[in-house]
């Protein structure tokens, strides 16, 4: 109850001590603070991610947690067949030494 009133005291003194401003504000005015706004809170999200990345990495070794062991690797499949291409550059290196030995 008492915040309450503290709360009550500084508004009321606030709204008895308001200055009347008359001012333009322009739109450029406008778009840089929505921009100064959208840039403290991609600053905050991004600190935010990266103390919870710590805090993660923290907790794992303290709990001795091994989320990598337990993954299950499958591997790589590699299909070979008999059949070869040459590749573009190879058939431009072919095609420019039949023209230097027929000159």
């Amino acid at each position: 109850m008492k915040l309450f009133n503290k709360i009550c005291a500084v508004t009321s003194v606030m709204l008895l001590l308001t200055v009347t401003a008359n001012a333009y504000i322009d739109p450029s005015v406008t778009t840089y603070a929505i921009q100064a706004i959208a840039g403290v809170v991609i600053a905050v999200g991004a600190v935010a991610g990266i103390v919870w990345t710590k805090m993660k990495k923290k907790a794992k070794e303290k709990l001795n947690i091994d989320l990598e062991g337990k993954k299950e690797v499958e591997e790589d499949v590699v299909e070979y067949t008999e059949e070869v291409k040459e590749t573009p550059k190879e058939d431009m290196a072919a095609k420019t030494e039949a023209a230097a030995k027929t000159e």
